[in-house]
C-alpha cells in the first residue's frame, strides 16, 4: 500500500503528545488597504459599487456590508436591487484567502465519512470533506479545498443540502486550502451533506455528500487506483487524490501498491508515485496511453499512440532507455507471467505486436480485426483475449497457433477487459454503452450483461476475484459488482471521468 507520506502528508505527521491543530497564516492576495472583515482581501476595485451602496444607506461600503450583524444586514438586503447583489457577488469572487491547517495525533486518525465537493448555482467548488475521529474528538476536515469566494460564506451540516434544518458550524475559514472544524457537542451523525452557504443572499456555493467509510474494507479500497481524466488526478476510493497532468489515461501499480505509474496523454508524460520518494515525471513519446510494469519491477513499458513506439522506462533511474518501433497507433500492453514476452495492440494496423523483452525488439505480429483496443491473458499464458472497437467483440487467440479460435460479441466499445486471476471469468466493459459483459472463460460464452451506467471503461477484479470494480465515465462513479451474484453492490462518486483502473496483484 502506498505510504501515507505520499498520499496524504497532512495526516502523516505525528506530535509527541495529544491532538493539536497547527494553523499556518493564510496566504493573502491583496492590493490596497486591509478590510474590516477577516474573510475578504481586496484584489480589484469596482468604482461603481460604493456609489450604489451609498444610495441604499448613507456611508455603506462593501466592507461594512460584509461585517454587519445578520439582522441589520438582512434589512439592507431586503431593499437591495438585484444588480447591486450581483456586483457584491462579483467583487467577493475576486478576493481570496488561503489557509493551511494541519491535524496530527499520536492516536489513530479514523476517516468515518467522506465526500467530494461540487459547485452549485454557477459557482466552482472542489476538494474533499472528511469526518475524522481522533481520540475522543470529532472533526470536519476539508482537504485540497477551493470554492468561489462570496460575501460571508458559512459552513453547514445538512440533510440533502437543506440549511434551514441543518446546523451552522462556523464561518468559512478560507476560500482555499486545508481546514478543520470541531464537531464536539454536535449531533453530526444526523446529517449527510456539507454545504458552503452565502448567508447574506441565501445562495448555496457548493456541497459535499458524505458517505460512510467502511473501515473493514478500507485497505482494499485504498489499493484501487484510477485515473480521473476530468480532474487531472490519480484517485483512490478513500478520496485520496494525487496531483497529475492533463488527460490522464492509463494507470498501473506493482503488486504491493507502493508504486503507481500513470500516463498523461495531454502532456506526453509518465507520472510516477513511489512510496520511497517524491513524485517523478518522465517525458515519453507522443500521446501515451497504456502503461505496464514488468513482473520483476525493473522496467515499465508505455505505449505511445502518436509516436508508434513503446517507451522502455528503467524503474531505478527513472529514465527512458529505449524507444521500440512497433507500428501505427499502439494502445495497450500485456506482459506474460514471467515477463519474457509483451503483447501490444496496434489499432492502426489491426494486429497484435509481439515484443521479445530480453532483446527489446518486436519479433512478430498476429492479425486481428478491427481496431484492437485492450487485451488480457489467460493465467496459464495459452490464450490472449483482445477487445476490438470496430467489431464490438472479443477475439480469443490461441498463442501456440497464433490464430483466432473464437469471437465473442459484446456491447459497444471502446472496451476495457480483465481476466480474473483464477481464469474463470472475463469481464468486458464498453464505453459506448451502459453494460459490463460477463464471459465464462471455459465455454467462451457471454453469460450476462450488467447495466452499470453510461460509459463504463476501466475494469478490474480484485486479487481473489470476489469483486469487480468499474469506472463509469458518464456518471463519475466507481461501481463495485459482487462477482458471485453479478449484482451491483455499491456506487461511489469519485471525481470527473474515472477512466482506467489498477489493482495490485492483478496484472
Amino acid at each position: 500500500m502506498i505510504l501515507k507520506s505520499i498520499i496524504n502528508p497532512q495526516l502523516s505527521k505525528l506530535v509527541k503528545k495529544g491532538v493539536w491543530i497547527a494553523i499556518m497564516t493564510g496566504v493573502v492576495i491583496a492590493i490596497g488597504g486591509g478590510l474590516s472583515s477577516p474573510l475578504f482581501y481586496e484584489t480589484s476595485i469596482d468604482e461603481s459599487l460604493p456609489g450604489k451602496l451609498n444610495e441604499i444607506e448613507k456611508g455603506l461600503t462593501f466592507e461594512k456590508f460584509v461585517s454587519m450583524e445578520d439582522s441589520k444586514r438582512q434589512n439592507v438586503v431586503d431593499i437591495m436591487p438585484s444588480e447591486v447583489q450581483d456586483m457584491i457577488m462579483q467583487k467577493a469572487a475576486t478576493m481570496s484567502k488561503e489557509i493551511s491547517e494541519d491535524i496530527t495525533s499520536d492516536d489513530e486518525i479514523q476517516v468515518l465519512q467522506s465526500g467530494e465537493f461540487e459547485g452549485l448555482v454557477g459557482h466552482d467548488a472542489k476538494g474533499v470533506a472528511k469526518i475524522l475521529k481522533i481520540s475522543d474528538s470529532m472533526y470536519l476536515r476539508f482537504e485540497n479545498f477551493q470554492v468561489t469566494n462570496g460575501p460571508d460564506l458559512r459552513v453547514y451540516l445538512t440533510n440533502n443540502g437543506d440549511v434551514k434544518t441543518g446546523i451552522h458550524l462556523d464561518k468559512l475559514k478560507g476560500s482555499k486550502g486545508n481546514q478543520n472544524y470541531l464537531l464536539d457537542g454536535t449531533n453530526w451523525q444526523k446529517y449527510d451533506t456539507v454545504v458552503i452557504y452565502c448567508k447574506p443572499f441565501g445562495v448555496h456555493f457548493g456541497q459535499a455528500k458524505l458517505v460512510d467509510t467502511d473501515v473493514n474494507t478500507m485497505e482494499d479500497n485504498q489499493n484501487l487506483f484510477f485515473t480521473l481524466q476530468g480532474d487531472n488526478h490519480v484517485g483512490m476510493l478513500d478520496n485520496t487524490r494525487l496531483d497529475a497532468g492533463p488527460m490522464m489515461t492509463y494507470v498501473d501499480s506493482n503488486d504491493s501498491g507502493s508504486l503507481i505509474l500513470a500516463t498523461s496523454s495531454g502532456s506526453d508524460t509518465l507520472y510516477v508515485f513511489d512510496s520511497s520518494q517524491e513524485q517523478v515525471t518522465i517525458n515519453v513519446g507522443k500521446a501515451p496511453k497504456g502503461v505496464k510494469i514488468h513482473p520483476d519491477e525493473s522496467m515499465a513499458f508505455v505505449a505511445n499512440e502518436g509516436s508508434g513506439t513503446i517507451s522502455v522506462v528503467d524503474l531505478k533511474s527513472w529514465k527512458v532507455t529505449k524507444e521500440i518501433e512497433v507500428g501505427k497507433v499502439p494502445h495497450n500492453i500485456r506482459f506474460d507471467s514471467i515477463g519474457t514476452i509483451a503483447y501490444v495492440t496496434l489499432q492502426g494496423e489491426d494486429k497484435i505486436a509481439i515484443i521479445d523483452v530480453d532483446n527489446l525488439e518486436m519479433t512478430d505480429s498476429i492479425p486481428v480485426e478491427k481496431f484492437p483496443h485492450n487485451l488480457d491473458l489467460s493465467p496459464d499464458g495459452s490464450y490472449l483475449y483482445v477487445a476490438n472497437i470496430g467489431t464490438n467483440d472479443v477475439a480469443v487467440i490461441d498463442l501456440e497457433k497464433k490464430e483466432i479460435i473464437k469471437r465473442i460479441k459484446v456491447s459497444a466499445g471502446h472496451h476495457g477487459i480483465d481476466v480474473t486471476n483464477d481464469g474463470q471469468r472475463i469481464y468486458v466493459s464498453g464505453i459506448g454503452s451502459d453494460k459490463v459483459n460477463v464471459i465464462d472463460a471455459e465455454s467462451l460464452e457471454l453469460i450476462k450483461q450488467i447495466d452499470v451506467g453510461n460509459g463504463p471503461h476501466g475494469i478490474r477484479a480484485n486479487a481473489d476475484g470476489s469483486k469487480v470494480y468499474v469506472g463509469i465515465t458518464g456518471t463519475d462513479e466507481i461501481v463495485i459488482i459482487d462477482a458471485e451474484t453479478l449484482e451491483i453492490e455499491e456506487r461511489t462518486k469519485v471525481g470527473k471521468v474515472p477512466f482506467w483502473l489498477a489493482i495490485p496483484q492483478n496484472p
